[in-house]
């Protein structure tokens, strides 16, 4: 395993193919099934580690592995996906962030055809509540009821982009919550 430039914990393995994130004490492989164990066992073989297990929670988000018939078209992807209950992150039209659908598929969908195509949901949504619930909790009243907003993105007041000596009503706890978010 040799370091990637520029991505700070990051391994690659030319040989195995294999892409090895290591945090702390959490590892994360991913490649070939066929490369892991010799993966696992170069890694073994210098750091104690315990016994590997399938695809978790890493770092307050679980992965959730996936598999759907292949297609190309992305609009077909994000009805199978609603079908089987997921509902990924996905960015504008003929993005898949948040799902990662393998190898690239052909032109042709190949819906029916019995192919499939192995992929990975990451879903943080127990820690995203976890995250709420303390902000809710050390906020107190002013922060026990939210608005729906349909993204994080909102517009500032122009009173408030101007005068940047305006602190929020929830000011004081704001780096705890942002502590819990990072």
């Amino acid at each position: 395993f040799v370091p990637i430039p520029d991505w700070r914990s990051c391994f690659w393995n030319k040989n195995l193919k294999l892409f090895l994130v290591v945090y702390v004490d959490d590892f994360k492989l991913s490649g070939p099934s066929g490369t892991m164990p010799e993966g696992w066992r170069l890694i073994r073989k210098h750091i104690r580690t315990e016994t590997p297990t399938p695809v978790g929670k890493y770092l307050g988000c679980e992965h959730v592995p996936v598999t759907f018939p292949t297609m190309a078209d992305k609009s077909a992807l994000r009805a199978q996906l609603a079908l089987e209950g997921i509902t990924p992150a996905l960015g504008p039209p003929g993005a898949t962030r948040g799902v990662s659908t393998g190898p690239p598929v052909s032109e042709k969908s190949t819906r029916g055809s019995g192919q499939t195509t192995q992929g990975m949901v990451w879903d943080m949504s127990d820690f995203l509540r976890q995250c709420v619930a303390l902000y809710q909790d050390i906020g107190g009243a002013k922060a026990k009821v939210l608005k729906h907003t349909g993204t994080p993105f909102l517009e500032l007041p122009v009173d408030m982009m101007e005068d940047e000596r305006h602190n929020g009503e929830l000011a004081p706890i704001a780096s705890r919550v942002l502590m819990k978010v990072l």
